[in-house]
């Protein structure tokens, strides 16, 4: 599966992550996993893609993507399909990082990726976010 560069040399995305690829994680200093099941070395906070949203889960890895990109690492954030979940979460990350509106953010994730954040839940939610 392609990994894409949300924010240059800084924030990823891809989805779900195969046991032969695990090598492939190394040159990450966070790597967070919403959905596709645990890897080594990964942040691993499933959510259901379409229910209830879990802003305090949420927050809790914005801040820590956050703190990993301010001081320099890269950050790697996956789920099963690479579209909704591994979305909003970057969504939100760069929303914090770059000081704007969630519905700014939601056009600098579809600017790399046009057909993410299909998820009305998750659309309505960033978009209610100043």
């Amino acid at each position: 599966m392609k990994l894409y560069e949300i924010i240059p040399s800084k924030l990823y995305q891809r989805g779900k992550i195969r046991e032969n690829q695990y090598g492939d994680l190394e040159i990450f200093d966070l790597v967070i996993g919403l959905a596709g099941g645990p890897v080594p070395k990964a942040i691993y906070r499933p959510m259901a893609d379409g229910e209830k949203i879990p802003i305090a889960i949420l927050s809790e890895l914005v801040d820590m993507a956050e703190g990993v990109i301010l001081q320099g690492g890269m950050v790697l954030v996956y789920c099963n399909g690479g579209r909704n979940r591994s979305s909003l979460l970057n969504a939100l990350i760069v929303r914090k990082l770059f000081g704007i509106s969630g519905l700014k953010a939601i056009g600098h994730i579809r600017s790399i990726r046009p057909r993410v954040l299909s998820n009305s839940r998750f659309l309505d939610y960033l978009e209610s976010l100043p």
